[in-house]
Order: C-alpha cells, then structure tokens, then sequence
C-alpha cells in the first residue's frame, strides 16, 4: 500500500475510533438504565430524563461545535470533546444522586455534540467525492458502540457496579486522544466564512429543514427503543441477562442494517438518500407498531430485536450522508451542526414524552402503538413532500 493509501486508512480509523468512543458514552445510559431505576429508585419518565439531558447536551454543542470544526479544524474539535468527555467521564463515576447524574450526562451529550460534525468534515475533506460509502461506514460505530455497551457493561454493572464503566469509557477517551494527537492528516482547517451567513444559509436551505425535521421523529423512535426495551421485556417476565442481550442483538441489527443500507444507498436507490430515509423509517414504523403483538418468547425477542435494529436504529448512516452533501464543503460542520440541534429535539423530549404514556396507561402497549403510528406516517409525508417539489434524486455538492 502506498504512503497515500497508509495515511487515507489511519485517518478513516481513526474518524471512526471517535466515533466509537463518543457514542459509546452517549448511549450508555441504555444498557444500565435498569441499574440506575434500581439504584435511584426512579419512575418510567424519570428514567427518560437521562437520555433527555444527554441529547440536551447534543443540542446545545451541535452548532457552535459545527462552526468550530468548519473554522480551526476536525482534529482540534475532537481533541477537546475527547478531553471534555473524560472529564465528563469522571464526574459520572463519582456522582452519588440522580440530580448530579443527569448533570454529567448533560457533559457527555456537550461532549459527543461536537463529535459528528468533525468526523463528517474530516471525510468530505479527505475522500470527496467518494465520501459516500466512508460516511455511512463511520456511522456503523455508533451501533457498534452500543453494541459493546450491551454485551460488556451490565456484566461489568453486576460484578463492581455500574460505575466502573465509566473509568473504562475514560480510557477509551484518553486512548482516542493519543491517537487523535499523533494524526496529523486531519489537521486541516476551513476559511473562516461568516458564522451568520452560514447559519442563515443552513436555516434557509429547505431539503435540509425537511430531512432534519423527518429524522427528529425517527430519533425520538430510536432513543425510545434503546430506553426502554430491557425494561419492557424484564417487565414481561424475561430475565434482566436475557433482557440487556436482547438489546446487544438489537445493535447487531443495526450493525447489519446500517452495512445493508450504505450498499442498497447507491445500488438500488441511486444515491437517492431521501428516498432511502423514508423507506426505512416506513419499515421501522411497521416494525413498532408490531412489538405489543410480539409472543413472550425468548428467540421471538431475538428475531424483532434484529428486525428492530436493522430499521428504527439504522437510518443513521442515510441521514448522516444527507446533510453532509446538501451544502458547502465548507460549511459541513455547521449545516451538520443545524441539523443535529433539530433531529435531538426528538431524543431530548421524546423519552420522557413515552415514559409519561407508559405511565398514565400503565402500560407499554399504547407508547409502541403511538410511535410506530408516528414514524409510519412521518416517512409518507416526508417522501410525498418531496414527490410534490420534485427533488428526491441525488443532491451534488456545492463546491467550497
């Protein structure tokens, strides 16, 4: 291999060890999320305050983490959400109370706000205009991420306590930070365009609007899902271990789903991303609104889990590459970092939003029925809308 090629290889690794790394603490809170209603005593909405405040965290960074990335550059960005995220990391291990707790995940989510937008630039910078397939490859780290939350921290939880996982995810920071300190391949940086016409650009580009508004839905869905799910299925009887590995298999799916997708991206739909993203949000509605008729059976969890994770939490990859075409080059970090804010509305009110329907029902039943409802009929929407404007095909990249 060629020392291009060596150099191209080390900085989509090390884009994706980043990746890994910040979701990995963004998602966290899925896999212990028993352990912290048991440890804190906490209700159904309570216990969608933690994702609540982590996305809240998301929101808050997105844009001027965006602006960040698109004027000093993806390497300096990463290095100091990776520190932050540490500290963050930290914090969570020595917290005592709930109110303290949400406080560090509200860190964890400022800190991962600014990890998408500097690994979205670093590509489009480095492999434009193959960047495509790289994107959605980069974002198979988030279900990977949560995928080894879910196999390693409820055992790690039930040995020495939930918090020994948080001095393991700090060292996967700190590992991050060496490599990202040795990677001078992602240190270049943009003009410094006008943050105002960039963010009034952002706020009037329309296919932008409408696939960040459509994947708020399908967020609120998926964080939702990721919440709950053990809860549900230990609530119906099934063991907390065969409970938290239900959830590892919903992340295999999304693994799959997310490779599936990047493949189908240019293969089947001709690198219509917008017309992908409302087939499998249409999909993962169908499959929602199936989960209360699902048998309380242990390998007929397995087999929704994987159907689950290939459609509700797999759209990631689509929606990533979608925004990351429909601008500037030189504005990537912060149309990303608009739509970020607007997709985390969804993850910051749409838990405790379900959690409160479980809990005026009593029941998980009318939650599931009510989101795949909503996803289903959010997907028609957003791909009629864009039958009527005639603008589903591939969006070229403005120059920078």
């Amino acid at each position: 291999m060629s020392r291009a090629g060596r150099v191209s290889l080390l900085l989509f690794g090390v884009t994706l060890t980043a990746q890994v790394a910040g979701s990995l603490a963004n998602t966290s809170f899925s896999p212990l999320d028993a352990f912290f209603k048991s440890a804190y005593d906490l209700t159904q909405e309570q216990v969608g305050l933690v994702p609540s405040f982590t996305f809240l965290g998301v929101s808050a960074a997105a844009i001027p983490s965006g602006y960040l990335v698109d004027t000093a550059g993806p390497r300096a960005t990463l290095l100091f959400s990776m520190s932050l995220m540490t500290v963050a990391m930290a914090m969570t291990a020595l917290t005592r109370g709930f109110t303290l707790l949400l406080v560090s995940y509200l860190l964890i989510g400022l800190s991962y706000g600014m990890v998408t937008p500097s690994t979205n630039r670093a590509i489009m910078d480095a492999y434009y205009p193959h960047h495509a397939k790289l994107l959605g490859l980069k974002q198979i780290g988030v279900p990977i991420s949560g995928f080894i939350g879910a196999i390693v921290f409820p055992p790690l939880a039930l040995a020495l306590g939930f918090r020994i996982n948080y001095v393991v995810m700090a060292s996967l920071c700190i590992a991050t930070i060496v490599m990202l300190a040795n990677s001078h391949a992602m240190g270049r940086k943009g003009r410094r365009e006008p943050f105002r016409s960039l963010i009034l650009s952002a706020l009037r580009h329309r296919v932008l609007l409408m696939v960040s508004i459509t994947a708020m839905f399908y967020a609120w869905v998926q964080q939702t899902l990721l919440a709950y799910y053990v809860i549900f299925l230990h609530g119906r009887g099934l063991a907390l271990e065969l409970a938290e590995l239900s959830l590892s298999v919903v992340l295999l799916g999304a693994i799959a789903g997310r490779s599936l997708w990047a493949v189908l991206s240019e293969r089947l739909f001709r690198g219509n991303r917008r017309l992908l993203l409302s087939a499998i949000g249409g999909l993962a509605g169908l499959v929602v609104l199936a989960l209360p008729a699902l048998p309380p059976v242990f390998p007929a969890d397995v087999a929704y889990a994987f159907l689950a994770g290939a459609t509700s939490v797999s759209w990631n990859g689509a929606y990533v590459t979608s925004i990351s075409e429909v601008g500037p080059r030189n504005g990537v970090g912060v149309f990303s970092g608009l739509s970020l804010t607007i997709i985390n509305l969804g993850a910051v009110f749409g838990p405790p939003m379900s959690g409160y329907i479980v809990d005026r029902f009593h029941s998980f039943v009318p939650m599931w029925l009510v989101l795949g409802a909503l996803e289903a009929s959010v997907s028609l929407i957003f791909f009629l809308l864009f039958m009527r404007i005639g603008n589903t095909g591939k969006e070229p990249v403005p120059g920078s």
